[in-house]
């Protein structure tokens, strides 16, 4: 008998403990401000860094090898929007966007290491290998596009004023409007 009560008063006491003053409640924070040009040029700042290490690729190295410039570029591509989303105090977007952009970077560099040449000399097997690459390169372009596009116009565009239809029903009334964040 003694346990029932001693439970009911626990309860109470930490449910009263942990809840808020009567009449004050918690501040809402602040609305945030569209960031949509920063995303943007993040991004274009690392098509700019790509598009110099791809060019310098071929007339620095004569190799086809990764310059610095591209190595900077794809680091740009996958951490400046997300660093960006973390400055506006939105820590799960920046997490969440640098995983969905790191996806199509993963898928273009398994599909460009899906082939393999036993022997340099053998010119149909190094073919092969070359369009894997480029089917490589296009899919993980495509989908880093298709990624920071969303990004820039979905996931930076802050709170913006909303508007929606609001309806409610209390003691038999129902009442029918608009409502939203301003």
């Amino acid at each position: 008998m003694l346990r029932p009560a001693v439970t009911a008063v626990l309860l109470t006491a930490s449910s009263v403990a942990l809840a808020d003053p009567p009449g004050e409640t918690a501040p809402a924070p602040p609305p945030v401000e569209s960031y949509r040009l920063q995303t943007a040029a993040a991004d274009l700042t690392a098509v700019a860094l790509l598009a110099a290490g791809l060019e310098c690729a071929h007339a620095c190295t004569n190799s086809g090898a990764p310059t610095p410039w591209f190595v900077a570029g794809i680091g740009v591509y996958l951490v400046g929007a997300p660093v960006i989303h973390g400055l506006h105090g939105r820590l799960n977007r920046a997490a969440g966007d640098f995983l969905v952009r790191a996806a199509p970077i993963a898928l273009g560099l398994v599909i460009a290491g899906n082939s393999s040449c036993s022997s340099p000399d053998d010119d149909g097997c190094w073919t092969a290998a070359n369009g894997r690459a480029y089917e490589g390169i296009l899919v993980g372009s495509a989908g880093a596009f298709a990624v920071a596009v969303y990004d820039t116009w979905v996931l930076a565009r802050g709170d913006e004023p909303r508007i929606a239809p609001v309806v409610t029903s209390s003691h038999g009334t129902t009442v029918l409007g608009f409502g939203g964040r301003f």
